[in-house]
């Protein structure tokens, strides 16, 4: 038998938790971002304020992938959600050509386990994964919105969901 480590996500009232013990405007925003977009921490922390704009009543960030070349690709969500919004706050007052979140990766980590002990910042993008997963996203849409090069690791995603498992075994008589 193989065993599989398996990842836990934010529940809603983590997330509540994040953002209502979190002091500075800095900070809900990058967790928001984190939330929203399900980027990789160091994607989010090198973004510039030209990155993140608003296109047809959706906020847009063009997200730079470390792991290979020519790897910007852009995701759009709902404007009107409370991440959004915080997100869009904050940015107002960042110059264009300046990054947007001048924090190390560290120091973002030490802030979010200050809150939630057992918080980590890959969750929140496993949390957005698995939620797009549960809304039916296909494989190769998790692919363009994470950024892969290929779909396995979307498999995994679409393979967990227990949402749709759920929604399958309602339909078996």
């Amino acid at each position: 038998m193989v065993k599989t480590k398996i990842k836990r996500l934010f529940r809603e009232s983590e997330l509540d938790l994040i953002m209502n013990k979190t002091t500075s405007q800095r900070d809900r925003s990058l967790f928001s971002f984190y939330y929203l977009f399900g980027c990789r921490r160091q994607e989010a922390l090198n973004m510039l304020r030209e990155d993140i704009f608003i296109k047809d009543d959706m906020l847009c960030a063009i997200i730079t992938v470390q792991k290979r070349k020519n790897g910007e690709h852009q995701v759009c969500v709902n404007n009107d959600s409370t991440y959004a919004k915080t997100i869009i706050e904050y940015i107002k007052n960042i110059p264009v050509g300046k990054k947007i979140w001048n924090i190390s990766g560290r120091h973002a980590l030490r802030i979010l386990k200050q809150i939630l002990p057992n918080g980590y910042i890959h969750r929140f993008r496993h949390t957005r994964l698995t939620k797009l997963a549960e809304l039916h996203a296909t494989e190769f849409q998790l692919q363009a919105w994470a950024g892969w090069i290929d779909t396995r690791p979307a498999k995994y995603y679409v393979l967990k969901s227990s949402a749709l498992i759920k929604e399958l075994g309602k339909s078996v008589r």
